[in-house]
C-alpha cells in the first residue's frame, strides 16, 4: 500500500483518477481534501501535487465515512491487528482505552 499526500482537485489528482478508471492503479481509499490509499506493489508513478510515502499504521476513513486499517504497509483485518504491531505502545493504549479504535484515536492513528 501507498499514501498518496494532497488534494485530489489539481492535476495529479485528475491524473489519478484516469489511472484509477483506466485500471492502472487501484485506488483503495481516498479523503478528498488530504490522501489516496493505493494498492500498487512498488512506488506509484509521479502525480502532480500528490506526495508517495509509505502509510503511517492506523485507521484511514474515507471522505464518505469507509474504514480501512493498516499496518506495516498492508492492510490488516482490523484495530486489533494494527495495535499488535505498535508492540507496548499498542497494548498499554488498548488497556487504557478498553475499545481498539479509541486506542488508534489515542494515539492519534486514525486519519
Amino acid at each position: 500500500m501507498w499514501l498518496l499526500r494532497g488534494p485530489r482537485t489539481g492535476a495529479g489528482g485528475l491524473a489519478l483518477v484516469g489511472d484509477s478508471k483506466a485500471g492502472r492503479v487501484d485506488v483503495v481509499l481516498f479523503d478528498r481534501d488530504a490522501w489516496a490509499l493505493l494498492r500498487v506493489p512498488e512506488e506509484p508513478p509521479a502525480y502532480a501535487g500528490l506526495v508517495p510515502e509509505v502509510p503511517a499504521a492506523g485507521l484511514y476513513i474515507s471522505s464518505t465515512g469507509l474504514p480501512c486499517y493498516l499496518a506495516e504497509g498492508r492492510e490488516v483485518r482490523d484495530a486489533r491487528a494494527v495495535l499488535a504491531t505498535l508492540g507496548d505502545e499498542g497494548r498499554a493504549a488498548l488497556a487504557q482505552a478498553g475499545d481498539p479504535d479509541e486506542a488508534l484515536m489515542r494515539l492519534r492513528r486514525a486519519y
